[in-house]
């Protein structure tokens, strides 16, 4: 029975794990730094509408000494 019990067991830990982490193109490498750049120029440039846009509805952010604030209207201000 415990033979039964540990290779039940061994099974399910060879089976939940993890296959190690996905690596990144670099296509999506691209995109990130695009998205980055973006973001930084628009910040600079004091287009916070353009800024804001890149946020989810949802997102939350969590601006230094502030409490948090939720979605992309809040943000905003």
């Amino acid at each position: 029975m415990r033979a039964i019990v540990a290779g039940v067991l061994g099974c399910f830990a060879v089976g939940c794990g993890s296959p190690g982490p996905v690596a990144f193109l670099d296509t999506d490498k691209t995109a990130i730094r695009a998205s980055i750049d973006s973001f930084t120029v628009y910040v600079v440039q004091r287009r916070d509408s353009m800024a804001t846009a890149m946020y989810t509805e949802n997102a939350m952010f969590m601006p230094p000494n502030q409490p948090m604030v939720q979605g992309r209207a809040a943000i905003r201000t």
